[in-house]
């Protein structure tokens, strides 16, 4: 009995360490999971603090770039009232005779510019455009002269003390200029002075010019789809290097066109595109009525790097230009801030979106393709020719009223 008693206190002793055992290794086992548990609710509270944190900084950052952005598009609306208010329209007539051929196209860029000054900045009740001696409007004149009356109707729609003036054309000695005009839909735009007949037509080489007030991509790409018919119609040049010009080149000026055109105020675009088979040559023309390359770029997110670089040059409309075409600037809202304090943003400007790369895609993609081309922006323009040299300038009076532009295609490659 000694014996067996001894045993089962002794199992029984060894049976109690191990629930004694067991207990303090799920005591460590609950102590260890409360832990995790515990650690993974104050991960996940750290987490959502930080997430809330985050969300309230890119609130605040976009709430910034918001009301900056409300903030330049309100200048820039200003800056176009303003140059609309420069003209009263007191005096009684003015008649300007285009004789001969008018256009970049032809004439060159020269005496379209000395033209432009004539009848751009008119300051009468009437305008009269003599056609009686033109014997060629080439497109980028159709597209000066029907931009210029949205100009004026927009001015008067916009500012009840502005009388808008009004704006005729006679037809020309040439039969075939005023069906040419018609067709072009430049009728439909200036008003005839008589009621003469004309005929119309819509050959397959022509696109008629037209107003567009939309950022819808479907009309921008029935944009670019014409032009690259066209220009596989009537050029020589391969579909790889004419998807290259629209890629780099028609994109890049209908973003632009949307960007400064229509962004703030409903002032419309145009475009007119057109193949001349005696010159060889597809005109196309992309235009708005905005408030101008300069004065876009002065009231955009580097307007002080740029007044800072050019100083006193930077009131000149063409040398705004050139520096937008050589340097990597641009006028195109974007979506960062540019300059951080420690916790406090003390600058809220905004960095140019494209920062003028754009510009330079189409001159480089232009000298390739040895297409001459100009823009011409207010009082100021820009040349290129066929192998890339430039000409520019600057007059005291605007020759646009807004910003076109203008491409040469030729039918086939220079040999020059």
């Amino acid at each position: 009995m000694t014996r067996e008693l001894f045993l089962l206190r002794r199992n029984t002793k060894i049976k109690i360490n191990q629930i004694r055992a067991a207990q303090k290794r799920n005591r460590k086992r609950f102590e260890l999971n409360l832990y995790r548990r515990r650690l993974s609710l104050k991960m996940m509270e750290d987490k959502r603090v930080s997430q809330m944190a985050e969300k309230e900084k890119v609130n605040f950052k976009e709430d910034v770039i918001y009301r900056n952005r409300k903030k330049i598009e309100s200048s820039r609306e200003k800056i176009l009232i303003k140059e609309h208010k420069k003209y009263n329209y007191t005096s009684p007539e003015i008649r300007v005779a285009l004789c001969g051929e008018f256009g970049i196209e032809q004439g060159g860029i020269d005496y379209f510019v000395k033209k432009a000054v004539e009848i751009i900045d008119f300051n009468a009740q009437k305008l009269t455009i003599d056609l009686q001696d033109c014997t060629k409007m080439w497109p980028s004149a159709i597209t000066l002269l029907c931009s210029l009356v949205e100009w004026v109707e927009f001015g008067h729609k916009k500012i009840k003390d502005i009388k808008g003036p009004r704006i005729f054309s006679t037809y020309s000695k040439v039969g075939r200029v005023n069906d040419y005009l018609s067709t072009s839909g430049f009728f439909e735009f200036i008003n005839k002075s008589d009621d003469t007949n004309i005929q119309t037509g819509h050959p397959h080489h022509v696109i008629k010019i037209k107003r567009e007030t939309t950022k819808d991509s479907n009309v921008v790409s029935e944009k670019e789809d014409d032009i690259i018919n066209l220009l596989i119609e009537n050029t020589q040049y391969t579909p790889a290097e004419i998807k290259s010009f629209v890629s780099n080149v028609i994109i890049e000026v209908f973003g632009n066109i949307q960007e400064h055109g229509i962004q703030v105020y409903d002032s419309g675009w145009w475009f007119l595109a057109q193949f001349h088979l005696k010159h060889q040559v597809v005109s196309i023309n992309i235009a708005d009525n905005g408030i101008g390359i300069k004065n876009s770029l002065l009231s955009g997110p580097q307007k002080r790097q740029i007044k800072s670089k050019l100083k006193e040059k930077a009131k000149l409309d063409g040398e705004m230009i050139k520096y937008a075409m050589l340097e990597s600037v641009s006028g195109a809202l974007g979506s960062e801030i540019e300059k951080k304090y420690g916790v406090f943003y003390r600058s809220y400007d905004l960095i140019g979106q494209r920062r003028g790369n754009g510009l330079d895609r189409i001159r480089e993609t232009c000298k390739n393709l040895n297409v001459p081309f100009a823009i011409i922006s207010h009082r100021g323009y820009i040349y290129y020719d066929t192998i890339g040299n430039m000409s520019y300038g600057t007059k005291e009076n605007r020759i646009f009223a807004g910003t076109l532009y203008h491409f040469d295609f030729p039918v086939s490659r220079s040999t020059k």
